[in-house]
């Protein structure tokens, strides 16, 4: 299963259409077993388990690993090993990471598992996994964390116990190694993806602001918050009194929300009016 954010799928869309060969790179198959950190007999026993992706034609060939199956067997050593889970608990994992797809505009299927590792190649997502007792992963990130089921001790709704893995910490030696790579930095500068994600989107009470600053001919603008969090904008503009008529001044009224129009004499004459708008958002 998975829970990732709408803001993490839109971004890791967005990384992979600037950066189309990407998925090649977490998807070529160019790592050995010594990469794995695991031992011959304990892939082997992964192998027999069916718990291993089959990525050789026999049993004396060769296995070759990409970047997210490097990825699966830390995880599947994470938990099979550190916290003694027995491999029937484990299918789940491997689901995550080679059956259960997102279908991404532009781009085509990619596995969950692969959304996971782009996060954690930009350094600043933080993604982790949450693995219960019966076997059911499930990849998120901190922006969907508010859809969690709730949990009472160390156990959900369901009575089920289970682990959390925060990814990049526990990955990290070889996202390292992959992201300092001069073949990496020179194909991929992933630097303004990872500004561009950390910035703050705007709120609507920002965009009605910018709206207010861009569009409207004013020469002052203010703005006072009250106690309830409404905004109050004053927004002025001044207009020549000497050329304008009565007629004139009636249509200026007319472009008041809330506000007020303003006369301004010198010399006994019309020298300007001020058209205050206030605008409450």
């Amino acid at each position: 299963m998975v829970n990732f954010s709408d803001k993490l799928i839109s971004f890791v869309g967005t990384t992979l259409r600037q950066n189309p060969t990407l998925l090649n790179f977490i998807r070529e198959e160019k790592y050995r077993a010594e990469d794995t950190n695991l031992s011959y007999r304990q892939l082997n026993s992964l192998e027999d388990a069916k718990l291993l992706k089959n990525s050789r034609t026999s049993k004396k060939s060769w296995r070759n690993f990409s970047l997210n199956d490097l990825f699966y067997l830390h995880i599947i050593s994470k938990t099979r090993i550190d916290f003694n889970t027995n491999n029937s608990k484990l299918f789940g994992l491997k689901t995550n990471f080679y059956s259960d797809t997102l279908n991404l505009k532009d781009i085509g299927e990619i596995f969950y598992s692969e959304i996971a590792l782009i996060a954690l190649l930009l350094k600043v997502i933080p993604v982790g996994i949450l693995i219960y007792s019966d076997g059911e992963s499930i990849f998120t990130d901190n922006e969907a964390s508010a859809t969690f089921p709730f949990f009472t001790g160390n156990k959900d709704l369901k009575g089920r116990s289970c682990i959390y893995l925060m990814l990049y910490s526990t990955f990290q030696n070889t996202i390292e190694k992959v992201i300092e790579d001069k073949h990496f930095k020179k194909s991929f500068n992933l630097d303004q993806l990872k500004t561009a994600y950390l910035a703050k989107p705007t709120t609507s009470k920002q965009r009605a602001i910018l709206e207010i600053i861009e569009k409207g001919d004013y020469s002052e603008i203010s703005i006072k918050k009250k106690k309830n969090g409404e905004l109050v904008i004053n927004a002025v503009k001044t207009v020549d009194g000497s050329k304008i008529n009565r007629k004139d001044i009636m249509a200026l009224y007319s472009e008041i929300k809330y506000g007020s129009v303003e006369l301004i004499k010198q010399d006994e004459k019309d020298a300007s009016f001020r058209i205050k708008n206030v605008f409450k958002i």
